[in-house]
């Protein structure tokens, strides 16, 4: 019974107080949650910095709540830029997901899919598609 108390504790309530944790100091430091430039998609909630050449997918998962997903070619990039072994736990359980990078679409002003739209159009600009 204790471990899987423990179990559960490590799969729900540390990731849970550890991406309101995120989100609450992206609120302090008055950041938006994501920001798009002419060479990055930036993720302040994860402090993760992607190349455009390096996004292979975005799109909505619903569950409980809706979440953006940016699924990445290479990984790696996601995980070297990993503050510490939690931050690669959340992205190695985002990954499990298909995008390894996510973010609660709550956190972000308009409606779900027209922020959605709004990103894959603004990459294909950038990358010419």
């Amino acid at each position: 019974m204790f471990l899987v108390l423990l179990l559960c504790i490590n799969i729900i309530i540390i990731p849970i107080f550890f991406v309101i944790l995120k989100c609450f100091i992206a609120f302090l430091k008055d950041q938006p949650a994501i920001q798009m430039t002419p060479e990055y998609y930036i993720d302040n909630i994860e402090q993760v910095k992607i190349s455009w050449n390096n996004i292979s997918d975005v799109y909505i998962l619903e569950l409980k709540n809706s979440f953006l997903k940016v699924a990445v070619i290479d990984e790696e990039v996601v995980y070297s830029q990993a503050k510490n072994f939690l931050y690669k736990y959340m992205f190695s359980r985002n990954a499990s997901n298909g995008g390894i990078l996510s973010v609660n679409l709550s956190f972000l002003k308009g409606k779900n899919k027209n922020i959605v739209n709004s990103i894959i159009d603004y990459r294909q600009k950038i990358l010419n598609l």
